[in-house]
């Protein structure tokens, strides 16, 4: 999901970096000097309800639970149940 927003984005010509946070310029042109970016959203994170939570500035979506899944899967497989669910789910 979060790949296919970027790939939108740059296709558009522009992406929206977040700031970084660094307010103390160590040299002319830095992160600390320009304070480039957009703020961070407000909430940072969102409870999906279903177990997952969203982090709302760059839409990547975690699992709350560290352990899933039950079952080891190789990238492919994972991919693969993605890919079904998103076509007919």
């Amino acid at each position: 999901m979060f790949f296919m927003s970027l790939l939108v984005l740059s296709m558009a010509g522009a992406v929206s970096l977040p700031k970084t946070g660094q307010t103390t310029s160590y040299a002319t042109g830095d992160d600390g000097y320009i304070e480039a970016g957009v703020a961070w959203s407000s909430p940072r994170f969102t409870n999906n309800g279903n177990g997952a939570m969203t982090d709302n500035l760059t839409g990547l979506v975690w699992s709350q639970n560290a352990n899933l899944p039950a079952a080891l899967k190789t990238w492919h497989q994972a991919l693969d149940k993605e890919v079904f669910k998103q076509k007919y789910l």
